[in-house]
């Protein structure tokens, strides 16, 4: 079973959610967790496995807009990840939502320090777990990315409220139609 908990930044397993970050995401696709909080409306939320001692297993931080929400970061602890937990956590993601889209980014080009096996796979996990791509990509700086969404159709409208978001807080983030 899988429970989510919205977290402070000064929570205690805030310590643990920043150990898990720098270990799972590239220094290229790391911001400054403080800077991302005081800037966007950004959430928290701890993946927990067990409903009474509460074992931390992951977390995902997300950005709240009134139409949709943003899968900014998204990391499971490496000793879990053999299990379905990122599978569960997403879906109970899905649920907390209810009827907004979730959208995530994932990488489209490969950089050198990348593995395209590992690129691929989120990829692919995405799509598994009911989300579809949309027929639009974003820029961060250099890097491309595609984008997908829990509904299977985004239109334009949904596309907008997400640049916006980013836009209104001077981030470098830009989407384009394929």
């Amino acid at each position: 079973m899988v429970i989510l908990r919205k977290l402070s930044q000064d929570h205690s397993d805030a310590l643990l959610v920043m150990k898990l970050y720098l270990k799972t995401f590239p220094s290229r696709e790391r911001i400054d967790l403080s800077v991302l909080f005081e800037r966007m409306p950004a959430t928290l939320l701890g993946i927990y496995t067990d409903k009474d001692a509460l074992c931390f297993a992951g977390f995902f931080i997300v950005i709240e807009e009134e139409s949709i929400v943003h899968l900014q970061y998204f990391a499971i602890c490496p000793e879990m990840r053999s299990t379905d937990i990122d599978s569960q956590a997403l879906q109970a993601l899905m649920q907390m939502y209810g009827g907004r889209p979730l959208m995530v980014t994932y990488e489209n080009i490969c950089h050198p320090d990348d593995h395209p096996d590992r690129r691929d796979y989120r990829r692919t996990f995405y799509l598994k777990n009911g989300f579809h791509e949309c027929p639009w990509y974003a820029l961060y700086g250099d890097t491309q990315y595609g984008l997908a969404s829990s509904a299977e159709k985004v239109n334009d409208v949904v596309i907008g409220h997400l640049l916006h978001l980013y836009q209104s807080f001077n981030t470098n983030f830009y989407t384009h139609t394929r």
